[in-house]
């Protein structure tokens, strides 16, 4: 009788093991949803949106609606970036503003809807905030996991964890370029030359930041990598940059991370991702620390995950931006 007791113990607790789990695996997720601006938004921001393509070919386009700069892009196509379209967004603060400091993001469609409406309902935040530039895919979608993955990831062997985990990678390179070739001098053309600039991204986008930082190009001054997919190529692809640089790096790094990405005792293959997450961020923080002498500042952020913790990400890293002379 004490088995069978034990059995049907040991089958709800199962039960109810999986269902958290499947809870938890959903809001560790970002949302799929592009956030509609807050009325305040508007009463603190001038708002603009062009398209930008990989040639340097620039035209206007109407915030938040549904039309797309160009075609749907094919997988077979997205390598050419130079016949792709990107959506630029740019958010010039009405009052207080201080254009000389410009705060960059990739995954635009999402996150600039998200910053302005966490900006607007912080009126602490008024003071002196910066130009806002969101760089997105020519996109309906939140977050294009074609498009991000190819965009935001150099090329990694496909014998990695990466293989089962996204899709075609190999961009980042061009990707970058496009940025320093089209969308910063474009921004000082219609705004003028900042004295710092600050590229943040999230996930892949968060590995790109860190790519970018040892590539030293575009002239950021500070970089924001939020809960960077260490997971990708078992974060070779950031410790050999780390290993590889051969001079102090004078820049700023923030560094948030969501303290429910640490892996738990599951001993799942989803697992895998979660405990070379965990393993590799506190090594690489330390890392970091050697090359960038007091300039990383990292922040974890209680009780969320690799989703929830990104309006966190996003406000702090800005806050902090601020603050920086």
């Amino acid at each position: 009788m004490r088995v069978g007791i034990w059995s049907v113990d040991r089958i709800v607790y199962r039960i109810l093991s999986f269902i958290i789990l499947f809870y938890i695996s959903m809001w560790a997720k970002p949302s799929g949803v592009i956030e509609p601006l807050n009325t305040e938004v508007a009463e603190l921001f001038e708002i603009k949106t062009f398209c930008v393509s990989g040639n340097g070919k620039k035209k206007t386009k109407e915030f938040m609606s549904n039309s797309l700069c160009g075609e749907v892009e094919q997988l077979d196509s997205i390598k050419e970036l130079q016949h792709r379209w990107f959506q630029i967004h740019i958010a010039l603060p009405k009052i207080k503003s201080d254009t000389q400091s410009v705060f960059y993001t990739l995954d635009g469609n999402a996150f600039f809807p998200m910053i302005l409406n966490l900006v607007s309902a912080d009126i602490d935040m008024y003071d002196k905030l910066p130009l806002i530039v969101a760089i997105g895919h020519d996109s309906p979608l939140a977050f294009d996991r074609v498009l991000r993955s190819y965009d935001y990831l150099p090329s990694v062997p496909r014998d990695s964890i990466l293989t089962q985990r996204v899709d075609e990678t190999g961009g980042a390179d061009q990707f970058l370029d496009f940025i320093t070739s089209q969308v910063l001098p474009f921004i000082v053309e219609q705004y003028g030359t900042p004295k710092k600039q600050l590229l943040f991204g999230h996930s892949f986008g968060g590995v790109f930041v860190l790519n970018t930082l040892f590539n030293q190009k575009g002239g950021f001054t500070h970089y924001a990598s939020a809960s960077p997919s260490l997971w990708v190529d078992k974060g070779q692809l950031v410790k050999n940059n780390v290993r590889n640089s051969t001079e102090y790096l004078n820049v700023k790094l923030f560094l948030t991370y969501g303290s429910l990405e640490r892996h738990t005792q599951k001993t799942t293959q989803a697992n895998q991702v979660f405990q070379a997450q965990d393993l590799d961020i506190d090594e690489i923080v330390e890392m970091l620390k050697i090359q960038i002498p007091n300039g990383v500042n990292y922040q974890e952020f209680a009780n969320q995950t690799h989703g929830s913790s990104i309006p966190y990400a996003l406000k702090w890293s800005l806050y902090e931006f601020m603050k920086q002379d």
